[in-house]
């Protein structure tokens, strides 16, 4: 299906993580049951050459298990959307997530929250940003004050990651007084 080759300065490179997302376009122009009628659940084989120090080494393969199980978005209940939040400790909270209200087997969310501002050219990220990841049931933390700047504007996402590693992201966002 897909095949990657590193050639000039990129050859002796390789790859750690290989993502696939429907950012664009939006779900409602193309349904994900359109895109998974095209990846039938089940046991993928990916191979490819190996390399070490730059060197072709022969070949290396493994095997990956696509589930159709993906998580609804979380509900974001707090801040709410377009809130205007006073500087102080801030309750970041959302719904627990099911499967069209039949349990799932969240194993993590990840919380992400930044400030909305360019990066800086020699920094990967953004001041003013963080993410962990917390526990399945855990769907509520308060961010200490120390972290927010006042009368700044904030995206906030919380990514449900299901036992066979999808994952669906909802975001918002709020100002600080």
């Amino acid at each position: 299906m897909l095949s990657f080759d590193g050639r000039g300065a990129l050859d002796a490179l390789g790859m750690t993580e290989l993502f696939f997302e429907t950012v664009k376009p939006e779900n409602a122009d193309l349904p994900i049951s359109e895109i998974l009628a095209k990846l039938p659940e089940g046991e993928y084989l990916f191979e490819g050459p190996r390399s070490e120090n730059g060197r072709r080494e022969g070949l290396t393969a493994g095997t990956a298990w696509l589930s159709h199980k993906i998580p609804a978005g979380p509900r974001l209940e707090s801040p709410k959307a377009s809130a205007n939040v006073a500087t102080g400790d801030v309750v970041m909270s959302w719904l627990p997530v099911t499967l069209d209200g039949e349990p799932l087997q969240i194993v993590a969310y990840q919380l992400i929250v930044e400030k909305i501002q360019d990066p800086h050219p020699h920094i990967i990220g953004k001041m003013g940003s963080m993410s962990m990841y917390l526990p399945s049931g855990v769907t509520s933390i308060t961010l200490p004050a120390a972290f927010f700047e006042p009368k700044s504007a904030y995206a906030w996402d919380v990514l449900a990651i299901e036992e066979s590693g999808n994952q669906t992201l909802s975001s918002s966002e709020f100002t600080t007084l």
